[in-house]
């Protein structure tokens, strides 16, 4: 097994790509394993990889050369010593993938006294028809690295995840704010463009679409990138900053929901992040936020009657974030007229065919059991008239 023994030693030496963390990369370093119980174990592994991966060998490859970050080369650091290891790791995947898959199966068993009995399956090799200015290339314009293969992430516990089915929501679907909408989608054109843009406080009555509006902006721009956090994970900002600020794409961090208990610290963390911090917010990074209170801070009665010697200063302080914000946008509840111009609206794009006089009705005993008017009791109300229009006359 000379040769699968050469790409063992070649595996533990890559530069860029950390075989030890790649289930397929560990399975190909222990496949010339002395002990040929945990060769024919790789293999299997291997195989078992990318079955579920639902790849070749040579596309797993593929995207592990071209999803992986190199960061020297994204920000365009001792850019020549980058690129000489990342060509190391390229050779030594792409010469596995130009083996055969009998050859390899071959090197195996062939220390076996009797392995005439032995049919290992096949695994998928695949053709590896890239050359290395591809991924290079790729790379330096920004559609290699980690935030090259998705369009929206969440943070979980500090660990940035990929969400690989994001919300597919668009701007044509939400009906009416025209004048909110027309400003937050020039401000994220501005920040695309490389132009002075604001972050953006959404602020307003329950299911009004503020949350839809952001999701809907990362389906309107292709160069948008988004990360959702909560308030409990402000904490990582700061090193939200330092990471993105070495990428080339442009990012939102979404915060949906925006509230604190008083003595929060997060609240602190936000404002200086915002505004005040010594460190500056990179240039490829803004905060959207939404939130249904005008005081972020929830106030205690203590707070309003005396529980500081100064109460119009508690006040201040519970207003004062929302004032960081560079774009405020209200988005308050729709009266009757409004509200049914959404429902109308909301069936002709779902193609619903029905009696206005039975829509405008079903949609006001929604809106009255739901306790109030709003652009997503709206487009309930027209689900469920297509759900159950069998029901009614058309």
């Amino acid at each position: 097994m000379s040769l699968l023994n050469d790409f063992r030693y070649r595996i533990a030496s890559m530069c860029i790509l950390n075989w030890r963390e790649d289930k397929v990369l560990s399975a190909i370093y222990s496949l010339s394993d002395k002990d040929i119980d945990v060769a024919l174990s790789a293999y299997s592994s291997l195989n078992f990889e990318l079955i579920h991966s639902k790849k070749s060998l040579s596309n797993y490859c593929h995207d592990l050369l071209l999803y992986t970050d190199v960061p020297s080369i994204n920000s365009m650091k001792f850019v020549d010593y980058a690129i000489n290891a990342f060509k190391y790791d390229f050779e030594v995947l792409r010469d596995f993938c130009l083996l055969s898959c009998d050859k390899i199966k071959t090197m195996i068993v062939e220390n076996i006294d009797d392995y005439s009995h032995i049919t290992i399956p096949d695994f998928p090799m695949g053709r590896f028809e890239w050359d290395f200015e591809y991924f290079t290339q790729r790379h330096f314009d920004g559609k290699g690295g980690f935030f090259a293969r998705f369009k929206a992430y969440r943070l979980n516990e500090g660990e940035i995840v990929p969400v690989k089915y994001h919300d597919k929501i668009t701007l044509n679907e939400l009906k009416n704010y025209e004048f909110q909408r027309e400003k937050i989608i020039r401000n994220t054109k501005d920040f695309i463009e490389g132009k002075p843009a604001a972050n953006a406080l959404l602020y307003g009555d329950r299911g009004t679409g503020k949350s839809s509006t952001i999701k809907a902006l990362l389906n309107e721009f292709e160069e948008l990138k988004m990360i959702e956090l909560n308030c409990n994970e402000i904490v990582f900002i700061s090193s939200l900053y330092e990471r993105l600020q070495q990428y080339s794409q442009k990012f939102i961090l979404f915060i949906d929901d925006l509230t604190f208990a008083e003595d929060d610290k997060n609240y602190s963390l936000l404002k200086a992040s915002l505004e005040g911090s010594l460190a500056a917010r990179p240039s490829n990074v803004l905060i959207y936020a939404t939130t249904n209170r005008r005081h972020i801070i929830k106030e205690t009665h203590a707070s309003r009657e005396g529980g500081e010697v100064f109460v119009a200063d508690a006040i201040d302080e519970s207003v004062s974030l929302s004032e960081r914000f560079g774009l405020f946008l209200t988005f308050i509840k729709p009266d009757k007229i409004e509200y049914l111009d959404i429902v109308k609206k909301i069936a002709e794009d779902k193609g619903l065919r029905i009696d206005e006089s039975i829509l405008f009705d079903t949609a006001e005993k929604l809106a009255l059991r739901r306790g109030g008017r709003s652009p997503r009791i709206a487009s309930q109300a027209v689900d469920f008239l297509i759900s159950n229009q069998n029901d009614f006359k058309v």
